[in-house]
């Protein structure tokens, strides 16, 4: 099961860490990933307020980014004509200006691989939006 959650969240430790101590803390044997799964779910549950109250205000385009983002795990290319397209999202030119935005607040990081929001639960939470 920790090869699971490591590749899960790429070997970042404070994810792996966290979730480890979710585990232990519960005292019971993870042996399935529907139970990584529920403790995974449990942990953006507990921060969903604010994972919304995040998202609510950030301008409209920006929001459509972070999701597009969130949903494919890593974009090389945001402002492709096949990304913008596939998300609906506007103008090559505006979603720039949004992902200008959401590096600048440090909600995506633009890794060597394509942009990635940088936390990965709150990524695995605009999956399930």
């Amino acid at each position: 099961m920790f090869s699971a959650l490591y590749r899960r969240f790429e070997g970042i430790t404070w994810y792996v860490q966290a979730l480890l101590w979710d585990f232990y803390a519960s005292g019971e044997d993870i042996v399935e990933a529907e139970q990584l799964d529920e403790f995974v779910h449990q942990r953006i549950a507990a921060n969903e307020y604010d994972q919304q109250r995040l998202l609510e205000i950030l301008p409209p385009g920006a929001r459509r980014l972070l999701r597009a983002i969130a949903a494919e795990g890593r974009v090389k290319t945001p402002q492709s004509g096949a990304f913008v397209s596939k998300y609906g999202l506007r103008a090559a030119s505006s979603v720039r200006t949004s992902l200008e935005m959401l590096v600048d607040k440090e909600l995506v990081y633009p890794g060597q691989d394509g942009y990635v929001v940088y936390d990965r639960l709150f990524a695995e939470w605009l999956r399930r939006l």
